[in-house]
């Protein structure tokens, strides 16, 4: 069995939170659909921590395991072929099985845990007249742009 981690982010607008719910979309269970594509057999992920209805993230990290045998540009490029346009995977590493994630500076050293050290909302008010891609469109701007 190998594992692997991976990062996601996702505009979480159509979705019920990260985690599978009965009669709710969610990202969980767009993430697990296509990465059972990729492995040619059912799989399920775990995730360092949830996020509610309409929440987005920008660096939830997994890791699912799987006796499939793909190269880690498969796994990722696979993956997002799979996944609607307002969710996408990143950064697939195989991983050892068991890590701690305070001594795991880069996505390659992650693992998943029950527990996450940080999470915090973050709100960003853009100031200037550029577009940062992954908060469109609904950026709240101060004053006009320009």
């Amino acid at each position: 069995m190998m594992r692997f981690a991976a990062g996601v982010e996702y505009d979480g607008t159509a979705y019920s939170g990260w985690q599978i719910q009965a009669h709710a979309p969610s990202v969980q269970a767009h993430v697990e659909r296509a990465l059972s594509l990729v492995a040619a057999h059912p799989l399920s992920v775990v995730a360092a921590g949830r996020t509610d209805a309409g929440v987005h993230a920008s660096h939830q990290v997994i890791h699912f395991d799987t006796q499939a045998r793909r190269s880690q540009h498969g796994w990722l490029l696979g993956g997002n072929v799979h996944l609607p346009a307002d969710i996408n995977r990143y950064g697939c590493v195989r991983s050892p099985a068991i890590f701690t994630p305070a001594s795991a500076p880069a996505l390659a050293d992650i693992v998943i845990s029950f527990s996450i050290a940080v999470r915090a909302p973050r709100y960003t008010v853009i100031g200037h007249a550029g577009t940062i891609i992954h908060l469109m469109p609904r950026p709240w701007r101060k004053g006009p742009p320009g």
